[in-house]
């Protein structure tokens, strides 16, 4: 099968998964609050970000090797696969002891991340025990995850997790329903988990049968270096990228309180449903990029580039229109109810996070896949220390939304251009000023499609909610896909997205008439 079948296949599965996993965990949130006192809802975030920061443990060797997997696979090299699946065993059952160890140790002290620990939660330091055992438990299989990844196979995982997903949270409803128990809650999370890894690693075992051969061959010292190279400047990613990721759910419960992280982690699950959907696009290409970086040159990677971007700010811009108007009328009429609605500016900054993170994707996919970690390795350390400062500084003067300020000043005056100058200059050898150009464009196109909406939707006041709600999606469709189809269709990146479409839907077809 050629990179680019294999490309549409995992991007169409995962597609099809993600869709799936957002409409399952919608229902199961809903039956969460209704079960379940709210202040769970910031336990969850709180607990999250927490083992998100242990996570440093894995100091970004999976991407190192990953990166290091695709030269060896695509030339059938078994012996050097090998002896970096060796590696990655070792390291993987070493960090996931480490997590362990680490995460039972700061139980005891848990509450200080909380300004107030609400009557409602019972057991608390047991909740994040479980927590603990769920993170450090995905550690144990999850290496062979990167081999399936690397091996241009990834809608494997997306159909396991899928699957996985929908049963546990199937019987998480019907525990909540019955019992209200959230500790059985989580150790359904914990039984999945586990499965899911077993299942994944068993089908690697069963798809890669020199995993389980005896390994005498020893990695080449330029492959060892690459690695070595990669891993240290993985560690400044994973210890600014998480600074980042977690600052804010850490502050918001520190100095807000847990009822508020609850009502923000709501959109938060939105906003990652959405990120799950269009991230999964660029997780499905990032192996063939990876594959195409070995054999092509930047010339061709730049047209490649070009066409992935052009679908990306697409997305971006569609997507975060959409969630701004439609957000809190969804949350309001038809899942949560009015008492867990955030004001309209602060969902205005979430919108601007969430698409200056979403046109990000095809930078830091390309990164990952040519291996350039190195060339900015202490650009994340400073956006840690940028979004720390700024997040407390901006919110002791204007509460909350300074918090997500703070990610917003991160995002555009460090992340974007230093990852966009890496990408240009070592991977499409182009310059700094090409780059800016087209985010430049990229982001007047985001917000001439905006206004139009919002303008539009402005209008929209009938005596029927349900009505208003449907009128805004079909504004929400038809204005920035329709600005955008007018505006590129003459362009090679236009066309290149109408012939991907068109092969997908031609798969779809032969597929049918083979079953037939």
């Amino acid at each position: 099968m050629s990179r680019t079948s294999k490309s549409i296949r995992n991007v169409t599965v995962a597609a099809i998964g993600q869709v799936l996993v957002i409409l399952i965990g919608f229902v199961a949130r809903k039956i969460f609050v209704m079960f379940l006192a709210d202040e769970y809802l910031g336990v969850n975030g709180l607990f999250t970000s927490i083992l998100t920061v242990l996570s440093l443990a894995e100091l970004g060797i999976g991407p190192a090797i990953t990166f290091s997997l695709y030269k060896p696979l695509a030339e059938n090299d078994i012996p050097v696969c090998q002896a970096l699946m060796q590696i990655f065993r070792k390291a993987y059952l070493v960090i996931g002891s480490v997590v362990l160890i680490a995460g039972l140790a700061i139980s005891p002290f848990i509450t200080i991340f909380i300004k107030e620990v609400p009557n409602s939660i019972k057991g608390i330091h047991w909740i994040y025990i479980l927590f603990v055992l769920n993170t450090s438990i995905s550690y144990f299989f999850s290496y062979k995850r990167s081999l399936i990844t690397a091996s241009q196979n990834h809608y494997w995982i997306v159909a396991v997790h899928t699957i996985a997903f929908i049963v546990m949270n199937g019987l998480q409803i019907l525990v909540l329903a019955f019992t209200s128990n959230y500790f059985l809650f989580l150790g359904l999370q914990i039984l999945s988990t586990f499965s899911e890894n077993l299942i994944l690693s068993r089908k690697a075992d069963r798809e890669f049968p020199w995993l389980k051969e005896k390994v005498d061959t020893k990695l080449p010292d330029y492959i060892m270096h690459e690695v070595v190279r990669n891993i240290k400047a993985m560690i400044l990613h994973r210890v600014g990228g998480i600074a980042v990721d977690s600052t804010d759910n850490l502050l918001i419960s520190k100095f807000f309180g847990l009822l508020f992280l609850g009502l923000y982690s709501n959109y938060q699950m939105i906003f990652f449903a959405i990120k799950s959907v269009t991230g999964s696009f660029f997780s499905s290409l990032t192996a063939s990029i990876g594959n195409f970086g070995a054999q092509e040159t930047p010339t061709k990677a730049n047209e490649l580039y070009r066409k992935i971007q052009f679908i990306n700010s697409w997305l971006a811009s569609f997507c975060g229109i959409s969630l701004f108007v439609l957000m809190n009328p969804f949350v309001e009429t038809l899942w949560l109810g009015k008492d867990y609605l955030l004001s309209k500016d602060i969902l205005l900054v979430l919108v601007v996070n969430f698409y200056l993170n979403t046109i990000r994707r095809t930078g830091l996919t390309f990164k990952e896949a040519y291996g350039l970690a190195w060339h900015d390795r202490y650009k994340p350390v400073i956006a840690a220390l940028v979004n720390l400062t700024t997040s407390i500084m901006i919110a002791k003067k204007f509460g909350i939304i300074g918090v997500f300020l703070g990610t917003t000043i991160t995002e555009i005056f460090v992340n974007i251009w230093v990852e966009g100058h890496v990408v240009f200059k070592y991977c499409l050898n182009r310059s700094t000023w090409d780059f800016l150009k087209l985010f430049l464009s990229e982001i007047g196109m985001f917000l001439l499609c905006g206004s139009v909406t919002v303008l539009v939707c402005s209008f929209i006041t009938t005596e029927f909610i349900f009505l208003n709600f449907v009128l805004k999606c079909l504004a929400c469709l038809l204005i920035p896909n329709g600005v955008f189809m007018l505006t590129y269709r003459k362009t090679k990146e236009f066309q290149a997205l109408k012939d991907m479409f068109g092969s997908v839907i031609l798969g779809l077809r032969e597929g049918k008439h083979r079953k037939l």
